[in-house]
């Protein structure tokens, strides 16, 4: 299965319909095919979309042998995966988990490899800087 073909056929079939792709990625030993939405909709909105991506991806079946269509949307607590994401982030509420700590909190900047990140330890604001490099999971946080 040519993943990088299909995702390219995705994202114009999505754009089409007035969607954007997240990720798009096959688990070979569930043998699923998971449509992951950078969108927000509720479930008959979800099931319609589902329905036409199940659809679109009739016409690929040659291609993608046997699988289970899984489509969903990314969700308030979306991963954030490169520096790219990260620069995108900026002023959003964030969790970073490095080696040995892990934060909630305020994603100032991005500059240099560099992570400024405000949080509070009890009711102090304080700064962390983060090395890009070190962090292990980074996502957006929804802030109680």
């Amino acid at each position: 299965m040519n993943l990088t073909k299909l995702k390219e056929d995705t994202v114009k079939f999505l754009e089409n319909e007035g969607l954007k792709l997240y990720d798009l990625t096959y688990d070979t030993k569930e043998e699923t095919l998971t449509v992951m939405l950078d969108e927000s909709m509720d479930l008959d909105k979800l099931e319609e979309v589902s329905n036409k991506i199940s659809d679109f991806m009739d016409g690929h079946d040659e291609e993608l042998g046997k699988y289970i269509l899984d489509v969903t949307t990314v969700g308030a607590e979306r991963p954030i995966r490169n520096e790219e994401e990260v620069k995108a982030a900026v002023g959003s509420y964030v969790f970073v988990k490095e080696k040995k700590e892990s934060y909630n909190g305020t994603l100032k900047k991005y500059e240099d490899g560099k992570i400024y990140l405000e949080y509070l330890d009890k009711t102090k604001k304080k700064e962390a800087v983060i090395d890009y490099k070190e962090v292990k999971v980074m996502r957006y946080a929804i802030k109680f």
